[in-house]
């Protein structure tokens, strides 16, 4: 019976923001899978949630969870559905089903750098145009990694030398890319990517500068090779009902900072550490550098773009969404 008891007051104190007394300030749970030592962290989560708690004036206080300890890429959406944990940071693409408008980040060919991508896609959720994806949760940041780059175990220098290799990627756009260059696609999370290489179930890992070194990926991989087909859309998003229940001055400090700016900021940020981390591993020895597979370029552009097409025909209000995002996608590259 003890047992019983001890193990129903833990569920509740899982399940609700952490406030022992009055005037002690509401704990948000902040589940992200990187750690404290990462880059994303260092560089843009900890300054943010800092600044965040320094406007709340002790009325919340968002605690940082990291790697499983709450929740993993899987199901991290569930979790903060179901108000396990007040705030998160995963992947659209993990999810499947949920955010087929927001997919349109993803795609190959249309966007270049995370700033601009990430502004794009939070106009698209401002405009209503993917708002309806969001619609049980409180979005604070919508962002987009830096173009993918194949990471592979051994060089691979031509177009035709990636039949039927093995590679990893994240999400279904990803995958139907790959499988138009020839590549069979096994869908996983980052996390997973260095085991797998390591034992030798893949060959090679589509993924962005961005994950490389937080996952180690630079120790199972020695041939990188540079390209823009697509990216993967991310978010860091908010329990409603923990949203909704919190005092004004608590709701206005998670307001000043979501929205298009801070998504546009991160942005930024996940661009200067895709470039580090290029930098980083092009002089570490025995990694190779490429640009693409020159010659082969143009061709394997060409063959990623009925994934477009697709996209489009499958995807509720799909051109519109796919019109609006580049369109959105120019004008932040013209801002300053």
């Amino acid at each position: 019976m003890k047992t019983k008891i001890a193990s129903i007051a833990l569920v509740a104190l899982t399940m609700a923001p952490l406030a022992a007394h009055a005037d002690d300030p509401i704990v948000l749970k902040y589940a992200m899978i990187a750690g404290p030592q990462s880059p994303n962290y260092a560089k843009f989560y900890g300054p943010w949630l800092e600044a965040i708690n320094k406007d709340a004036d002790g009325v919340i206080e968002v605690k940082p969870f990291f790697g499983g300890a709450l929740a993993n890429f899987v199901n991290m959406y569930d979790r903060l559905t179901s108000n396990v944990i007040e705030m998160g940071t995963g992947l659209q693409g993990m999810i499947g089903g949920q955010f087929p408008g927001t997919s349109v980040a993803d795609l190959p060919v249309v966007s270049e750098k995370s700033r601009a991508s990430a502004a794009a896609l939070w106009a698209l959720y401002e405009q209503g145009l993917i708002a309806e994806e969001y619609s049980k949760v409180k979005p604070m940041l919508l962002f987009v990694y830096p173009q993918i780059s194949l990471h592979f175990r051994k060089p691979v220098k031509t177009l035709d030398e990636l039949k039927g290799l093995k590679m990893s990627v994240s999400d279904k756009v990803a995958s139907e890319t790959m499988s138009r260059l020839g590549v069979a696609p096994v869908t996983m999370g980052p996390e997973e990517i260095y085991g797998a290489l390591g034992r030798g179930v893949i060959d090679g890992a589509a993924i962005q500068w961005t994950g490389i070194l937080p996952f180690k990926l630079q120790e199972v991989t020695n041939y990188h090779v540079k390209t823009r087909l697509g990216s993967s859309s991310g978010y860091t998003l908010m329990s409603k009902q923990a949203y909704e229940k919190l005092p004004a001055k608590g709701r206005a400090a998670i307001d000043k900072h979501a929205g298009y700016k801070a998504s546009r900021d991160f942005g930024a940020v996940l661009d200067e550490i895709a470039d580090e981390a290029y930098a980083l591993v092009s002089k570490q020895p025995g990694h190779t550098m490429a640009t693409f597979f020159a010659p082969d370029e143009t061709t394997m552009y060409g063959r990623v773009q009925p994934v477009l097409a697709e996209w489009v025909k499958r995807t509720p209000n799909g051109e519109k969404i796919l019109a609006a995002f580049k369109a959105e996608v120019e004008k932040s590259v013209a801002m300053k």
